[in-house]
């Protein structure tokens, strides 16, 4: 069967996605850091708009509702990070050791009372806050933290990328979509299940939507992208000698 967009397609996990890297959070001083409260970071947590919709689209979401004129007055409120089954919307579904889709893959084709690939719920979501930040001194980046199970992405009108990966934090480049003392439209559209779902499935309870922090943050023009650290003992009869190293990636922003 022929995968009808990214979320049906095993060739595509993610678009315009920043690599993966360890689990830090950067501040602008020691005391910052110590304290948990950066200015460099902008919490998305709280209240957005939402609508719902129990069928997943035949194509790709045109993102229309992400565009910064777009009328959502009509739209319901929920709460970030949260389940939407657990706030009215569906229902969740608990699987043990039977697909909850006819096995199919990469496609989706729900099995349930009424069968079939028109049963697959989505949720559009929009949050609009004021940029703190001027995007000349650094690039700034929307961080979310899990999205069950895959998600497109929407920056004041302009599509910026898409993410599947139940667990994983997805983070997007937002800088040349934003300007200092604007609003700042952030529209995502979810998907409970994609093809990454066949891999996810199993002795769980399914419940869809974003699941973790987002927040937006800013880094400075110099920074560090990621860091390892390598560890490694030698035993020699009674003694014990460890050894260890540390890898730092860095990046300057505005270099090609």
């Amino acid at each position: 069967l022929k995968p009808r967009a990214e979320w049906e397609n095993p060739r595509c996990f993610g678009i315009g996605k920043e690599h993966a890297c360890s689990s830090h959070k950067a501040a602008e001083s020691r005391a910052a850091a110590l304290g948990g409260s950066s200015e460099r970071r902008l919490s998305l947590n709280g209240t957005w708009r939402f609508r719902w919709s129990e069928r997943a689209p035949e194509g790709r979401p045109d993102g229309a509702f992400a565009s910064p004129e777009f009328d959502d007055g009509e739209w319901a409120e929920i709460a970030v990070p949260g389940n939407w089954e657990l706030q009215g919307y569906g229902f969740p579904i608990y699987t043990n050791v039977q697909y909850i889709f006819e096995h199919t893959p990469p496609t989706i084709s729900y099995k349930g009372p009424t069968p079939g690939p028109h049963y697959n719920p989505v949720g559009e979501y929009r949050r609009t806050v004021e940029m703190p930040w001027d995007p000349a001194m650094g690039p700034v980046y929307l961080h979310i933290g899990a999205v069950t199970s895959a998600v497109f992405v929407w920056v004041n009108g302009k599509e910026v990328g898409y993410s599947q990966d139940s667990k994983l934090p997805a983070v997007f480049d937002i800088t040349k979509h934003v300007a200092k003392g604007e609003p700042c439209v952030i529209a995502l559209f979810v998907f409970c299940w994609c093809d990454g779902a066949y891999l996810e499935d199993q002795d769980m309870w399914w419940l869809a939507g974003i699941t973790r922090d987002v927040f937006l943050y800013q880094r400075p023009r110099v920074r560090v992208r990621d860091h390892t650290v390598r560890a490694s003992i030698d035993c020699d009869g009674a003694e014990h000698f460890g050894a260890g190293r540390v890898e730092v990636d860095l990046e300057i922003f505005g270099w090609s």
